[in-house]
């Protein structure tokens, strides 16, 4: 019989998911154990110290991942039990003592709360622990193992690895996992998951090409994740000035095309609910999780009152404190230049260049990490600049604009002006080791902003299919929840790398690994915290706007 691509298809995810779960179980359940009982004698007072790894990298072991023994009194035989609180010690370590003398080794116990407990005799530790060269004798006498010893760091390491017998978690278990994997993606395919069915799925009011935003986005986001995990010097910081353009250029496009929404009541309640629900549910899902689950009340509150903004969550005050402008240099657009995108172009641009220069510490004090932060707004104002020049230029010369000739000069302009603002981030250039860009928000912020610009005019060029390209756009849709998680994706891969692998991950390993987790992670919270509000407009105000659906932002 012959059966379909389809069928095999499954077949090879259920078998990868029984044996990833498998592994992963041995592991982190069959090879953990609560306590080590020691049964021993020493000829002095002595403690045992117990290393433990998970051998997934060598065996080497490291002092963090230690436990010792209470202290052995000289000629007496006792069990000590080493707590091990539940840690992995598939490769197990045993330093017989701090002092030189002799040891005599009776019985060794590890128990597990994951199956039957694991008992050496001195036989068995014989047989199975090998001396290192700082142990003198290691022999096998009438009923116990005597290590004797004339030097320090003596020990003996467990020749295999140590795992107990359970054939339901080792088997079963992942059998029955893989068995509901296979059946959930069959009658659930992956290209309605939302996080990937939106990629190509959402639209915009303005008809720009939201795929290169999406990628901007995405590239942006990559970026901070490159400065965070040391790939990317100082590109994290312009990364966080193409966030904030790209939010003024996209929050602006629809007041742009219709002024008189800046005036209207009911948009303007619509807009400012939409931007509740874009930024609320996530940030408050992670405060929640970061902060207040971990005791840290006064804190978590003043997060999320948005008075406190530690670590990377800076920015997400600093985007509530434009939401609330906008409207207020919207409206003042709308009743001094309706329908002259030429003035509003000269009073945006000057009003962006006095929020760079003027707009400090001394006027809106925002506070995290200890310091008072000033806000940014001039670099959102950017991005509603280079959106009125946009539509301005797409309305009034979109014969020019599109022709082939300025589509490849936009794309080489684009280009060039990425390269230059990354490398000079990153102090490659020479005479700008000194240059700080994130004292610099108003030339970085507008060289963010011409690339936003020269990229929707670059359509169909190799700077349109780079910021098209899936996994920047993937990221890009996902890009709040990536923003908000990636240092806690970060800690975690170096945690898991560190305890399992005994290995610190750096460089573009770490980004690799950080990325992947960041996007997973965000995947599953853009789909079930982020999207069921963001896909929730107020039905009033789509009666009077229906457009609206369809804005990104």
């Amino acid at each position: 019989m012959k059966y379909p691509v389809s069928f095999w298809l499954k077949i090879a995810l259920g078998a990868c998911i029984f044996t990833g779960l498998k592994l992963v179980i041995s592991y982190v359940a069959l090879s953990s154990f609560t306590v080590m009982k020691i049964d021993a004698e020493f000829d002095h007072d002595d403690v045992i110290d117990v290393y433990y790894s998970s051998g997934i990298h060598g065996d080497g072991f490291r002092a963090e991942y230690s436990k010792r023994s209470q202290r052995y009194a000289r000629g007496i035989r006792a069990v000590k039990p080493v707590f091990l609180s539940d840690h992995v010690a598939r490769k197990i370590r045993i330093d017989t003592g701090t002092e030189p003398g002799a040891m005599k080794l009776f019985a060794i116990t590890l128990v597990s709360y994951y199956g039957p407990d694991i008992t050496f005799d001195y036989r068995q530790i014989y047989n199975n622990f090998k001396p290192n060269d700082n142990i003198d004798a290691f022999s096998l006498e009438q009923d116990h193992v005597l290590v004797k010893t004339a030097s320090t760091d003596p020990f003996i390491v467990f020749s295999g690895e140590m795992m107990v017998d359970n054939y339901f978690l080792s088997t079963i278990l992942p059998l029955m996992i893989a068995l509901l994997a296979v059946v959930f993606v069959s009658h659930q395919p992956m290209l309605t998951f939302p996080a990937f069915a939106d990629i190509n799925a959402k639209r915009s009011s303005s008809g720009a090409n939201v795929g290169a935003l999406d990628g901007i986005r995405g590239m942006a986001a990559l970026l901070v994740l490159g400065q965070h995990t040391g790939v990317m010097k100082g590109g994290g910081v312009f990364g966080v000035w193409l966030f904030f353009c790209l939010s003024g250029f996209l929050l602006a496009t629809p007041f742009i095309q219709q002024p008189g929404r800046a005036l209207s009541y009911s948009y303007m309640c619509h807009y400012i609910t939409r931007r509740i629900k874009r930024i609320v549910p996530m940030y408050y899902t992670v405060i929640t999780v970061t902060l207040l689950f971990l005791g840290k009340f006064e804190v978590a509150i003043r997060h999320y009152l948005f008075l406190e903004a530690d670590g990377h969550y800076w920015t997400v005050a600093q985007e509530m404190f434009f939401y609330l402008l906008l409207p207020l240099v919207m409206a003042a657009s709308a009743v001094f230049f309706r329908n002259k995108r030429g003035l509003a172009i000269i009073f945006l641009g000057l009003t962006a260049y006095l929020s760079n220069r003027f707009i400090t510490i001394d006027v809106v004090p925002l506070y995290g990490d200890n310091v008072t932060l000033r806000p940014f707004v001039g670099v959102f104002l950017i991005g509603v600049l280079m959106s009125y020049i946009y539509n301005w230029a797409r309305d009034r010369f979109s014969c020019r604009v599109e022709g082939a000739g300025f589509r490849r000069f936009f794309s080489i302009s684009g280009l060039v002006l990425l390269l230059i603002c990354l490398l000079i981030s990153a102090h490659i250039i020479p005479g700008t080791e000194t240059v700080d860009i994130s004292t610099r928000p108003g030339w970085f912020g507008l060289g963010a902003g011409l690339f936003i610009l020269f990229t929707l005019f670059a359509r169909g060029t190799s700077l349109d299919r780079l910021m098209n390209l899936l996994p920047l756009r993937a990221v890009g849709l996902v890009g709040f929840s990536f923003y908000l998680l990636h240092p806690m994706m970060i800690s975690c891969v170096r945690g898991i790398t560190m305890y399992f692998a005994n290995y610190y991950p750096v460089g573009i390993l770490l980004f690799v690994l950080a990325g992947l987790a960041s996007y997973t992670i965000s995947a599953f919270t853009y789909s079930y915290i982020e999207r069921p509000f963001i896909k929730s407009p107020d039905p009033k105000t789509l009666q009077s706007h229906p457009e609206t659906l369809r804005t990104v932002t």
